[in-house]
């Protein structure tokens, strides 16, 4: 059972989707809960969670095909281009969702910087160790002045 959930969850389709074609051999609909209890107790939740992890990363990829196949058949009229971009946006999103890795979209780090912080910082540096450059100038510049020689 859990092979079948796996290959029906890695078509693309969903675990909404299994319950209601399965409340056409039951007779009644199985919620997504029940059907995921079930499965927990046939293969324990470790397991479960593995393999519809694999499924749903497989899924990614016909997920991104059928938005290339959406995309090309578009119709021309207004109201269809707006119902097929709604179809391409939600298969781009389960993609990214399913396969971050292949398909996500990279946030990077976001950086905002501003005029008035980079003053803020530069005012918070520590000030140069002016005075005693200024000694050695000083003192440099009477040197020549005098030429050594006491003025007194």
């Amino acid at each position: 059972m859990l092979e079948y959930i796996g290959s029906w969850v890695a078509s693309g389709k969903t675990k909404k989707a299994l319950c209601e074609e399965l409340s056409l051999a039951l007779g009644w609909e199985p919620s997504n809960p029940a059907l995921n209890l079930a499965l927990e107790t046939e293969c324990g939740a470790d397991t479960l969670d593995a393999r519809l992890s694999l499924a749903r990363k497989r899924s990614a990829q016909d997920l991104v095909d059928a938005t290339v196949s959406l995309a090309d058949s578009a119709p021309l009229s207004p109201q269809d281009a707006q119902k097929v971009r709604n179809q391409i946006a939600a298969r781009q999103w389960l993609a990214e969702r399913r396969d971050r890795a292949t398909f996500g979209t990279d946030k990077g780090a976001s950086v905002h910087v501003t005029i008035g912080a980079l003053h803020l910082d530069a005012l918070r540096q520590p000030a140069p160790q002016l005075p005693s450059v200024i000694a050695t100038v000083i003192t440099q510049d009477a040197d020549l002045l005098t030429d050594g020689t006491d003025v007194t």
